[in-house]
């Protein structure tokens, strides 16, 4: 069983939410998005790659995509 982290861990942790919190944008940016012809959105996809812990070369990927607004896998 592994350890909690640490409390200057978890500042870092808290101190990188932070950081990227600032970068969220909330407006649309691109010409498309505020064109009228623009619906909304359809689907929505989410990523996630974990790393195996003391290997260097294989990690294991997750993709899914859903319908929107119900959020069901497409």
């Amino acid at each position: 069983m592994s350890s909690p982290p640490t409390e200057e861990l978890v500042r870092h942790w808290e101190s990188e939410q932070e950081c990227l919190r600032q970068q969220v944008v909330e407006d649309d940016t691109e010409d498309w998005q505020r064109s009228p012809s623009f619906s909304g959105l359809e689907r929505v996809g989410g990523v996630d790659l974990s790393f195996i812990k003391g290997d260097e070369v294989n990690a294991c990927a997750q993709l899914v995509v859903l319908s929107y607004p119900d959020l069901k896998v497409s």
